[in-house]
This record gives structure tokens, sequence and C-alpha cells, in this order.
């Protein structure tokens, strides 16, 4: 790891910043399903957007809202066979699209999304892509309760300055980030924010590992 990236990355400590705890059935890489819960007081039947679906479930950080708390959302995946794959385990659909270049208002409306919709996921590749998709998400008029966007540090210099730029839009836009460069195995990944009107949580230390954010996760998989 280069020395641009080691640099922001704050010193590794398995000390817990929060009463935050993991959905144990979640399949999130780094937590964002149970921070999305915990932010929203485990709100059932939430709504969300999920822009780089991947998987139905693997690695997903809606599998869980869906089935065990009867979210209703809209996924968006640029790969066919991927969609159709999660079309084929998912209630709720996933639409075969390029989400940088996407006029999402229209689709949003034609299925019926609330203009203040709970959780919005930006994670496509490279980090480039994922800021093109935010300010086309963002467009649209529709505000989010809660955002986590991929920036993935870790890859190259260059994406500091979309991590920068995506704080720059998202604080113009109203957005709160509350936690800066979470972390897996000590590489910064993601930044997640929370629409000012929630910001009502503090003690959250950035640039620390996931599992560090939540109650118990950290000392359990450490030991394992």
């Amino acid at each position: 790891m280069n020395f641009f990236v080691t640099n922001h990355i704050a010193r590794f400590r398995c000390k817990r910043t929060s009463k935050m705890r993991i959905l144990s059935d979640s399949n999130s890489q780094i937590g964002q399903e149970s921070f999305v819960s915990f932010i929203l007081d485990e709100k059932v039947g939430g709504t969300y957007v999920e822009i780089g679906a991947f998987h139905s479930e693997e690695l997903s950080n809606t599998f869980l809202l869906e089935r065990a708390y009867k979210w209703k959302g809209l996924s968006f995946e640029i790969d066919g066979e991927r969609a159709s794959q999660f079309n084929q385990e998912r209630k709720n659909k996933c639409v075969i699209a390029d989400a940088t270049c996407l006029q999402f208002g229209p689709i949003f409306r034609s299925h019926g999304m609330p203009e203040v919709i709970d959780y919005l996921q930006i994670d496509i590749e490279p980090a480039s892509n994922t800021l093109k998709a935010l300010r086309q998400v963002l467009q649209s008029g529709y505000q989010f309760n809660v955002i986590t966007f991929e920036h993935d540090l870790y890859a190259r210099r260059l994406n500091y300055c979309y991590k920068l730029l995506g704080l720059l839009i998202l604080s113009f836009r109203g957005y709160k980030r509350v936690i800066s460069n979470v972390s897996n195995e000590r590489v910064p990944m993601e930044d997640w924010y929370i629409k000012r009107g929630l910001a009502r949580h503090r003690g959250f230390r950035s640039g620390l590992d996931w599992k560090c954010y939540f109650v118990g996760a950290c000392s359990h998989y450490m030991s394992n």
C-alpha cells in the first residue's frame, strides 16, 4: 500500500465507537445494512435504491432489508446476466442499465418511489463511475436518508479526488458525512452519509475497520 493511502487510514484499533449492532443474517461486506438499520431505528417497510447490485444475495446491502424488514426498492446493474439472476431470486426488481447516464426520475416515479427514499447505495467501479452515478441520481430531485458511497481510496491515488468531490456534492445537497474511510482490514473503501435532519448520532470515529463500529463484531471476527 502506498504512502498516500496509508496517510489516510487512522491507526487500527478494535475499540467500539457506537452502540450499533451487527445484523447477524446480513451479507454486507463492511456492515452497510447494519448501519442503515441502526440509523433508521430498525425501520420496517423502508425503501432503497441500490446502484451496483452485483448479486441477489452475495455481499448484498439490501437482501436482509427486503426479506426480514419488508423493504421495497429498486436495484440497478449494468451486467445483464447478474441482473437476470437477481430478478430470479428477489422480489424487488433489478433494472439493467448504465447508472452513469440514466435518467432516474421517470424510473422512480413509474415504480412509485417516495420523494424521500430511506437508503441509497452507490457501489460501482471505477470510482469515477460512482461519482457520475451519484450526480445522475441526485439530479432526479429525490432525497435519501442514508447514503453509502464507495470511493475505493485504496485502489489508486486519483480516487481521493472522487471521494472529495462526493463530499462537496453531498454536503451542498444537505447531507452530513458521519464516517469517513470505512475500512476492511485497513483498506479504506467507503464514506457514509446521512441526511442532516437525522444527524443526531455522534461518537463515530473515521478510518477504522468496519467491525469496530458494531457491538461485539470486532472481538468475534478477530477471534476467528
